[in-house]
């Protein structure tokens, strides 16, 4: 019992660290890491209490490996690419907006003249 609360308060205490100290995870990415090592060690307490040494050894292996697979997997991390893909997207985007809007100041503008055009012609 005493090594499930072990487990849970290191928990709380990885997701407090993963909270407060800036680390280039993703906002999923400071949930699913802690959970993901809370369930490893509570299946690990699990295993050991119920298997021989040689068999737990041998499951907590393919744990580990099938949860770094897992980790590869999922983008939990905020790599600088996908930083700077997010900068050109918000350039492009200003780039659309600032042609649209000078596009509309412009018909705007040739609308005025002609107006004020046939306003002079009429007179």
């Amino acid at each position: 019992m005493g090594d499930y609360l072990f487990a849970g308060l290191a928990l709380i205490l990885l997701t407090a660290l993963f909270f407060l100290f800036p680390m280039k995870f993703s906002k999923i990415g400071k949930w699913v890491i802690p959970v993901i090592a809370f369930l490893v060690s509570v299946l690990g307490i699990y295993i050991f209490e119920l298997l021989t040494l040689w068999h737990s050894i041998l499951s907590m292996i393919l744990l580990l490996l099938l949860t770094a697979i897992l980790l590869q997997r999922l983008p939990l991390f905020i790599t600088s690419a996908e930083t700077i893909q997010s900068k050109k997207t918000m350039e492009q985007d200003n780039r659309i907006n600032q042609s649209a809007h000078s596009a509309t100041a412009s018909k705007s503008t040739s609308s005025f003249e002609e107006l004020s055009d046939e306003l002079i012609e009429k007179r």
